[in-house]
């Protein structure tokens, strides 16, 4: 995240995970999602959830995901 955030500089940046190796990313980024994942126990609290940058989907997989990029998107006015 850091060496994208770096090299490309984008305005806002977001990051989409439901597992312990996307923790780092997901509290890197501007806005994160931690997608709902029922195959494995939630994710723990991340630096970021208590202001609202960081929020949780109540929908597993695909459609958790396109949930919530349509939610930040919409966000950001971009739709």
């Amino acid at each position: 995240m850091h060496s994208l955030r770096a090299e490309y500089r984008p305005q806002t940046t977001i990051a989409l995970g439901d597992a312990p190796n996307d923790i780092k990313m997901i509290e890197a980024c501007d806005l994160g999602v931690i997608i709902a994942n029922s195959h494995r126990a939630p994710l723990p609290t991340l630096a970021g959830e208590a202001e609202g940058r960081i929020v949780r989907t109540g929908q597993a997989g695909p459609v958790g995901w396109n949930r919530a990029m349509m939610d930040m998107l919409a966000q950001l006015d971009l739709i």
